[in-house]
This record gives C-alpha cells, sequence and structure tokens, in this order.
C-alpha cells in the first residue's frame, strides 16, 4: 500500500546548506524515479526560527495534521546519499535512521548508540562504515530520520525534548528513549551514512 510522506528540515537560521537542498531533491527525485508506486503523496515543511525541539514537534504535528504515514527529517548540514530515503522507507519501520560523522577523527565515536549500551558506549564511525545491513540501536542523531506518525500518537508530547543541567539530554536522544519506554524499537540502516557539513565535509565512507 502506497504511504503519504513529509519531508522537512529544522533550520534555526531559515536556509540549508546548497549541498543539502541538492541531496535532497536527488533523494526525493531517486525515491519517486525507483519507488513512486510505494508514495502516494510528499509534503515539504521547513520550519524556520526555532530551536531544534520545536522545529521537530512543529514538523510532527504538521505531518499529523496533513495525515501523512512518515515523517522524514534531515538537518541544514546533512549530505543525504541518493538511495536515503528508499532505503529508508524500504523498512517500513516505527523509526529508522540514517548515520553521519561527527568529527574528520575516524576512531571517534559516533552520536549512534548502540543497543546494549550503558550511556555513552556509541558506535565509532569505522564500526558503520564497515557495516550493511540494518541493526537496533538505542539511540540516535535525527539528522537523518524517518519516523512514522504513529509513534507521535503512542509516545507523550513534547515528543522531542531538549534538557539541560546535570540530566542534560539531546532532543533526539530524549525521543529515542521515549520510544523505547513505549515498546518502540529504533532501528538503524548503516548504508544510509550521510555526509557532514562542519570545515569540511565529513564522509561517510
Amino acid at each position: 500500500m502506497a504511504v503519504s510522506l513529509m519531508v522537512g528540515i529544522p533550520t534555526l537560521e531559515g536556509w540549508a546548506r546548497q549541498k543539502t537542498a541538492e541531496s535532497l531533491g536527488n533523494a526525493i527525485e531517486h525515491l519517486t524515479a525507483n519507488h513512486g508506486e510505494e508514495v502516494s503523496r510528499i509534503v515539504h515543511r521547513y520550519p524556520r526560527g526555532y530551536d531544534i525541539d520545536r522545529a521537530r514537534n512543529f514538523m510532527a504535528q504538521w505531518a499529523l495534521d496533513e495525515k501523512c504515514d512518515y515523517l522524514f527529517m534531515v538537518d541544514s548540514d546533512i549530505i543525504l546519499p541518493q538511495d536515503a530515503i528508499s532505503n529508508l522507507l524500504q523498512h517500513r519501520a516505527m523509526v529508522c535512521l540514517g548515520w553521519y560523522a561527527r568529527t574528520t577523527d575516524e576512531s571517534f565515536t559516533n552520536v549512534v548508540r548502540k543497543a546494549t549500551a550503558g550511556h555513552g558506549d556509541c558506535f565509532s564511525v569505522k564500526e558503520l562504515a564497515s557495516m550493511d545491513g540494518t541493526i537496533e540501536v538505542k539511540a540516535g542523531g535525527m539528522g537523518c530520520a524517518l519516523v512514522s506518525t504513529e509513534v507521535f500518537g503512542r509516545i507523550e508530547f513534547p515528543w522531542f525534548e531538549y534538557t539541560d543541567g546535570p540530566a542534560a539530554m539531546s532532543e533526539d536522544y530524549s525521543f529515542c528513549k521515549k520510544c523505547w519506554e513505549s515498546g518502540i524499537g529504533v532501528l538503524l540502516d548503516a548504508r544510509v551514512g550521510c555526509g557532514h557539513i562542519k570545515e569540511r565535509v565529513l564522509e561517510a565512507r
């Protein structure tokens, strides 16, 4: 059965990097050209001027309002592989993530936390780059993420919540934590290794 999809880039500044916009366009073109029968409708929303957690919450609510089946989020400094959306959608999972490097050091731990991990036990870039399948993870960044809108009916609002202080937690990790507490697994598709624009592009491979 075909599904509807909302695509969004949350930005504080109100603009995305040119390479990000180009890669998103290429990923949508790939999806419609190769899997068009799987997608009945694609809606675009680009909130700007909000903190990242508020922007993600807005996109989630808009996806519900538009009666979309999935919300695809890409951060404004991420470069998607051409088949990123196609690969993530293939699983029809509740939550499925891509990944991206954080620094130029290949041995540096990533933001993807292992499913059996304690606090801070994350994959290295080398580990993720050597994988080719889909694995269950405890948490990961939402810079490239496909989420079923069913999730927003099963976890409490605010779905994305940044907390500061001694128990500081980013909005993406708190979202994953709420998912696990509600019995919703989080998957990572290791094929979806994205570029990350820093001082230079940090390639996934």
